[in-house]
């Protein structure tokens, strides 16, 4: 079961598409980063809280994580530092996103990319269609996927 399952996914495409986990506070914001990532061929999730994106990350891989800073609960500074103590994500493209340059300078960990808000939808197409990495992470879905 499991196999033809893994098998009917990678026949729709989806075990193609690298990971983006989109970690973003506003839903209408978080919407658009969606829909670049999605145009430039990336399969995503929404997190809108902190404490959320960390227990997802527990669970998955991503292969880009799209990080804005001032999140609730748990902040994205915060969120940045457990992802680069964590080996499991030596090979995850982080973009930080912000609206507060100050909060860009001197963070405790270093970002692959910082874009400051308000971010062009175009800009970050082309961007995330540059690191688009050439194998995905299936992390995720094997992670998702339970023998029936």
């Amino acid at each position: 079961m499991l196999f033809w399952l893994i098998t009917k996914m990678k026949g729709q495409g989806i075990m193609d598409k690298p990971f983006a986990l989109i970690i973003e506070d506003e839903p209408e914001i978080a919407a658009l980063f969606r829909y670049a990532l999605e145009s430039a061929g990336y399969r995503t999730e929404i997190v809108l809280n902190g404490q959320v994106a960390v227990e997802h990350l527990s669970n998955s891989r991503p292969d880009v994580v799209l990080l804005d800073l001032r999140l609730p609960v748990v902040s994205g500074i915060e969120i940045l530092k457990i992802i680069r103590n964590d080996r499991r994500f030596d090979q995850t493209k982080i973009i930080v996103v912000s609206a507060h340059a100050y909060m860009v300078e001197g963070l405790p960990a270093e970002p692959d990319y910082t874009l400051l808000k308000p971010i062009s939808i175009e800009q970050l197409t082309m961007l995330v269609s540059r690191i688009k990495p050439s194998k995905p992470s299936y992390d995720k879905i094997h992670q998702s996927v339970s023998v029936v």
